[in-house]
């Protein structure tokens, strides 16, 4: 078998699996420990402690699964609730050992730039695809106060200006990303008339229309609490001076190490927690069915379990204990290990699911160093992080912490790596990231670059007046028609292109 095959169905299944099972406990566990915090809880139980010491494992990128789960991506992009005031330049190349490839990769790139000011509610993107040194595709957008324009002569001469309503409108509907809705000034006005006529309504009532529609972080908070209702005092066995192999850094740790293994009753206890808990509340119920999507109307498996987990005609509390049952016969194993400073240092997380072991594990070394491994049964894919001891506090332009990552996938008879760079550049103007992969025969060794530096050379593009056209007049028909115009234009010049000819 050859080794670019390793993506198999099962492999993609495992993903899927350990990521939701990582995110979730993840996001649980943050949120008890920042309620924790906030109730000024004195960590003395167990419970706590294990909570505690499980916390000191995670990812700091964690704790925003709660806080940011309820924001559309197009929100945090154009509003700048998440993104800080940027200036930055981004240029993506690639290297070969195969010749061929290496012939069509010369002279080849992405170049991206983002110009960003949240005090002067402006944005400039830019992004240009060069292809041996001819450029295939330059894309120019912009949004300026209520303003917002978009240009790509490849696809369209003409230069268009837009409101940015109409622009994030445009870019929701062919996407599928933000909200639906019209955006036309009139129909704009109507919809404040409305809001203004039902604000004191909204105020009163969580439980909205609107607010379900986009649920708040709270809302996953509320629910992984209760599940975690799971762990108790009782059912966590707490082993005292114990000694732990951190195999992945060639360390050995003395501490506490923490066992939590639920029953059934303590399942069953939490089921009936959560159905008491989507009775009362509507917007958790639609939560569920906004996290689910539309799989649950045509997978027949989803859509029971949807049905489950909103208690629709009381079915999880009537299945709460059969459901228990199974689930504490899954040998159900949650381990947490701290050293002799009570830090979190290792985690173990296994169960079965149809005879068919999972397994998440997680190494934090005293160097900093982490090691975050998730398998089903023969399936496997881990990642090994070293950071940079000189940069060990910093993180680059991109947000990426210096030092090396090495993300592995495989299954026992074979696995692929990729090693994950990040470095300042020589003269220290730049940062650099470079992924080192083998892409099978037809490819050979890959070297992905990816160079960002803080510069400021983003800007609108200048045209002719004949070539400006203004829409913001123009109703939600034309502008959708403007957007499809440039999917299908985008989607038609990279289908030629040789790049994606290679990866394809």
């Amino acid at each position: 078998m050859k080794e670019e095959k390793f993506m198999n169905s099962k492999f993609v299944q495992m993903f899927t699996v350990g990521v939701s099972c990582t995110c979730l406990i993840c996001a649980a566990v943050v949120t008890y420990s920042v309620n924790s915090k906030k109730n000024n809880t004195v960590r003395v139980e167990s419970r706590d402690e294990f909570l505690s010491v499980n916390q000191d494992l995670l990812p700091q990128t964690v704790e925003t699964i709660a806080d940011d789960q309820g924001q559309k991506i197009l929100d945090a992009l154009f509003t700048g609730k998440e993104i800080p005031n940027t200036d930055t330049d981004v240029c993506i190349w690639a290297e070969s050992d195969n010749d061929n490839v290496q012939t069509v990769l010369e002279d080849t790139s992405i170049d991206l730039k983002l110009h960003y000011n949240k005090e002067n509610d402006e944005m400039v993107t830019q992004m240009c695809l060069t292809e041996n040194g001819n450029e295939t595709i330059s894309m120019n957008a912009s949004i300026v106060g209520d303003k917002a324009t978009i240009y790509c002569p490849e696809i369209d001469q003409n230069f268009y200006t837009l409101s940015k309503d109409q622009f994030l409108y445009g870019i929701g509907s062919v996407t599928g990303i933000g909200e639906g809705g019209s955006k036309t000034p009139d129909s704009e006005a109507d919809g404040n008339d409305t809001d203004s006529d039902n604000t004191d309504a909204d105020n009163d009532n969580t439980d909205t229309a609107q607010q379900s529609a986009d649920p708040s972080s709270s809302e996953l908070a509320e629910i992984l609490e209760v599940i975690l209702t799971a762990v108790t005092q009782d059912n966590i066995q707490v082993i005292n001076d114990n000694s732990v192999c951190l195999s992945h850094f060639d360390e050995d740790i003395t501490g506490t190490t923490y066992i939590c293994t639920p029953g059934s009753k303590d399942f069953q206890n939490m089921l009936n927690s959560l159905a008491d808990y989507m009775d009362s509340h509507e917007s958790a119920r639609i939560y569920v069915h906004n996290m689910l999507g539309e799989a649950s109307l045509f997978n027949y498996r989803i859509g029971k379990l949807e049905k489950l987990l909103i208690n629709e005609d009381g079915a999880l509390r009537d299945n709460a204990k059969d459901i228990a049952d199974k689930l504490a016969g899954r040998d159900f194993n949650w381990t947490v290990s701290s050293d002799e400073t009570g830090t979190g240092r290792y985690l173990n997380l296994s169960f079965y699911v149809e005879k068919i072991k999972i397994e998440l594990t997680c190494e934090k070394s005293l160097a900093g160093g982490s090691y975050t491994s998730v398998s089903l049964d023969d399936s496997f894919i881990s990642f090994m992080a070293m950071p940079d001891a000189e940069e060990i506090n910093n993180i680059s332009s991109l947000g990426l912490s210096y030092g090396k990552t090495t993300v592995t996938a495989g299954g026992k008879d074979h696995s692929s790596d990729i090693e994950i760079t990040t470095r300042k550049s020589d003269d220290g103007d730049a940062d650099e990231t470079i992924m080192e992969f083998y892409g099978g025969e037809n490819i050979g060794n890959i070297a992905l670059h990816i160079e960002s530096k803080a510069s400021c050379t983003a800007q609108i593009p200048k045209v002719s007046e004949e070539l400006q056209k203004d829409m913001t007049l123009y109703s939600d028909e034309e502008v959708l028609e403007l957007f499809k115009t440039y999917k299908n234009g985008l989607a038609s010049i990279l289908l030629k292109s040789k790049v994606l000819g290679i990866v394809l």
